[in-house]
């Protein structure tokens, strides 16, 4: 189901007969507990963080006038959805 590739993709059939979606009733409501909410938490706020740097990276780039590293940076962004 997580697989990247888009050749291995599950159809929506298949992904609504995984055991994983079939059992997800029966699955235990099990409190995360406030550390795990915390690095939750933490993790968001860098990813936050992460996207912002890149895109003052992408900002020096395109300055500096190197089309090679701006197009490099560009696909990077593009990737992993960090630009639209």
């Amino acid at each position: 189901m997580l697989n990247p590739d888009p050749e291995q993709h599950l159809t929506v059939q298949k992904v609504l007969e995984h055991p994983w979606l079939q059992n997800a009733k029966k699955a235990p409501n099990v409190l995360l507990g406030e550390t795990v909410k915390a690095r939750l938490k933490q993790f968001s706020i860098m990813n936050k963080l992460k996207k912002r740097a890149l895109r003052v990276q992408l900002l020096i780039v395109s300055q500096v006038k190197r089309p090679d590293l701006l197009v490099g940076l560009q696909q990077i962004l593009h990737a992993g959805g960090i630009l639209a």
